[in-house]
């Protein structure tokens, strides 16, 4: 029974090998399915269960008696900065609040263990309890970038004023002013050189990551200079992106922000108000570089981007019942917009 279900065959069950390194093994894989056993063997499919059960708990015991492979369970902050990212993102399309929760844990967990706040030092990797490594350039853009991302969904204030003193400490750390470009490593006399990957491959390389943060964050806060060197991150990669396009692809997407525009939706609505959150939702579902939602929600949130936006330093505070946006490209304002699909025909036509 567990053969026929597991596809287990007398002289193997590898289709190809090449190099014979399966020649008379099995690869378990499920080749039918509880009802075609139950079927084939005239028994329930309780009682095939039950068997297969049995006969797994025969081959974990065995497998046990085996040398463990080495568990590789170390935190690193760069693909934590990923995750956050991706985990925001995918719950606020999906509906999915656990994972934004998983989100808000993971950023919180690095805040507390891999970040010192009076140097404005992260670290790279955590493990057993110790915390080693000094962060690289993708640590800093990496996490820079997961908190992007979580902050246009949670809107929590803390997560920009996080990102911009990590980019601060990141352009003292590794900024090139020569190159026109940041460096991957920081300075360490046991380097030979230091170097910059120019090759957006299963990680995107750090200066990619880099120029869509400066665009984000040099737009938001009105940071010229640091809208500056993402023009120079651009003008030292230009070459690489016109002779070899595809090497560079979250570059590419990012220049071509540059080259357009960026708008910036602010929500004018209750947080818990059903529809500021379908108006939040709608903006998360617009492309992610060209469109930052804003919640003015009359609180902390409102207060640290008044500070910073123009356009949203001068609103009023939220109506009870009432929900609006405008759109900004950070030189002009739209009139105040009331429903879901105006805001969208407003960014639709002006992304074109």
């Amino acid at each position: 029974m567990f053969n026929y279900v597991y596809g287990v065959e007398f002289d193997g069950n590898a289709l190809h090998d090449p190099h014979g390194d399966f020649s008379g093994r099995n690869v378990l894989y499920c080749k039918h399915s509880l009802v075609e056993a139950a079927e084939h063997f005239g028994s329930s499919v309780d009682e095939v269960a039950a068997t297969l059960e049995q006969s797994k708990a025969k081959l974990f015991a065995i497998r046990e008696k085996r040398s463990h492979p080495h568990l590789d369970d170390k935190i690193i902050t760069s693909w934590n900065g990923m995750m956050i990212g991706a985990m925001a993102r995918g719950g606020a399309i999906l509906g999915r609040a656990r994972y934004i929760k998983a989100a808000e844990k993971a950023a919180s967990f690095l805040k507390a263990t891999l970040y010192q706040p009076d140097t404005g030092q992260l670290y790279r990797r955590f493990r057993d309890g110790e915390v080693a490594i000094k962060g690289q350039l993708d640590d800093y853009v990496q996490l820079v970038a997961g908190l992007i991302e979580l902050y246009k969904v949670v809107q929590q204030p803390e997560l920009l004023e996080w990102s911009l003193q990590l980019t601060a400490r990141q352009v003292e750390l590794f900024w090139e002013s020569e190159q026109g470009c940041f460096f991957d490593s920081a300075e360490d006399p046991t380097l030979v050189s230091r170097l910059y990957a120019d090759y957006d491959g299963a990680e995107p390389a750090a200066n990619s990551v880099a120029l869509m943060n400066l665009l984000v964050l040099g737009a938001l806060t009105g940071r010229k200079q640091w809208l500056s060197m993402a023009d120079q991150i651009m003008a030292c990669f230009a070459e690489r992106m016109q002779t070899a396009p595809t090497a560079l692809p979250l570059m590419q997407q990012a220049a071509l922000v540059a080259k357009n525009k960026m708008f910036f939706v602010v929500v004018v609505g209750e947080p818990d108000s059903f529809h500021t959150q379908e108006m939040m939702r709608m903006v998360h579902r617009l492309p992610a570089y060209t469109c930052f939602p804003l919640l003015a929600d009359n609180g902390p949130n409102q207060q640290w981007l008044g500070r910073h936006v123009e356009c949203i330093s001068a609103l009023p505070p939220p109506v009870s019942g009432t929900t609006f946006a405008i759109v900004s490209d950070g030189k002009k304002c739209s009139e105040p917009i009331t429903t879901c699909a105006a805001v969208k025909e407003v960014l639709v036509n002006d992304l074109r």
